[in-house]
């Protein structure tokens, strides 16, 4: 009985020594990085297995104690799914953050109480998205705890920062080749200001000419058409009254032939009706043809016009 006992306190100092030499194993924590959103969330269900409608909250804090979220109340949906989006601070600590979820009231007998810890580390990558947010939110980040880097780096003799020739065989610009560029678009500018300032002038010059010339067409057209008015308003004038003296002889010859018919012979009142018939027929006649000329005289003097305002209007159109 001894012998059992002395091997059982062996084992025993076995098992106590083999536990001691096992490494302590850290809880499996959901990692998150400064600056970005955790999910806190699970599915709780009923003794029955069907998806619960009790309320949960939530309680978190970070790695220092300070509670960040008081029991919140969390959100749920029609599956049984409880969770909750925790922004976390760009300056957030890195660390273990104790959070845990609790669901139900002791009073019902439907408490429930889930570890929600979460783990938060600034080198925690999660996605690409991440990484430029994870570089500035590095609250160990440095440029001067690398030794010579920066020196290092502006010292190597391959680097192409002091002159303009690029790697892929190009050039940048430089101040002399900007100012040069500048100093020639400038002279550029300049003639072209010169050229297109003396065209315009030019230009100006004809346009004035041009002008003038045309008034002065313009006027010894408008004198040339009055003088071929006057012309025929003297002529005209002249035929009417010509032909106005014509009646009025006209008219006394036959007013002096009456006379005398009529003291001298009654009889001859037929005859005296017959001449003032051919008398008038003469008078028509040479009304008449007079009439007929100074039409012609005007349709004459109207197409000279009408050609004059032509020639006028293709100068001008030139």
């Amino acid at each position: 009985m001894k012998r059992v006992k002395s091997y059982l306190f062996i084992c025993f100092l076995f098992f106590i020594f083999a536990f001691s030499l096992s490494p302590i194993a850290h809880a499996d924590y959901q990692k998150a990085s400064p600056g970005t959103t955790i999910r806190l969330g699970e599915f709780v269900y009923e003794d029955d297995y069907t998806a619960t409608t009790t309320p949960c909250t939530i309680l978190i804090a970070n790695p220092s104690g300070t509670v960040m979220v008081n029991n919140l109340a969390m959100t749920s949906d029609a599956s049984g799914w409880h969770y909750y989006d925790y922004a976390i601070s760009g300056s957030g600590p890195e660390g273990v953050w104790p959070s845990s979820m609790t669901c139900g009231t002791i009073p019902s007998g439907s408490l429930v109480k889930m570890d929600k810890t979460f783990y938060v580390d600034a080198t925690n990558i999660t996605s690409t998205s991440t990484i430029a947010t994870a570089v500035w939110t590095a609250t160990s980040r440095t440029l001067t705890s690398f030794g010579t880097l920066a020196s290092d780096v502006w010292a190597v003799a391959t680097r192409r920062l002091s002159d303009e020739i690029l790697t892929s065989g190009g050039a940048i610009a430089k101040v002399t080749d900007v100012t040069s560029a500048s100093s020639s678009l400038s002279s550029q500018v300049q003639s072209a200001s010169t050229t297109h300032g003396f065209q315009l002038t030019t230009l100006t010059t004809n346009l004035a000419n041009s002008s003038s010339s045309l008034s002065a067409q313009i006027l010894s057209s408008s004198s040339t058409i009055g003088a071929l008015i006057l012309s025929a308003s003297s002529t005209h004038g002249g035929q009417l009254t010509t032909i106005t003296n014509n009646l009025a002889s006209a008219s006394t010859s036959l007013s002096s032939q009456i006379q005398n018919a009529s003291t001298t012979h009654g009889f001859q009142l037929t005859t005296l009706t017959t001449n003032l018939a051919n008398a008038s027929s003469s008078l028509s006649a040479s009304i008449l043809s007079s009439s007929s000329t100074l039409g012609l005289q005007l349709v004459n003097a109207s197409t000279s016009l009408g050609n004059t305002l032509s020639t006028i209007n293709t100068n001008v159109t030139n």
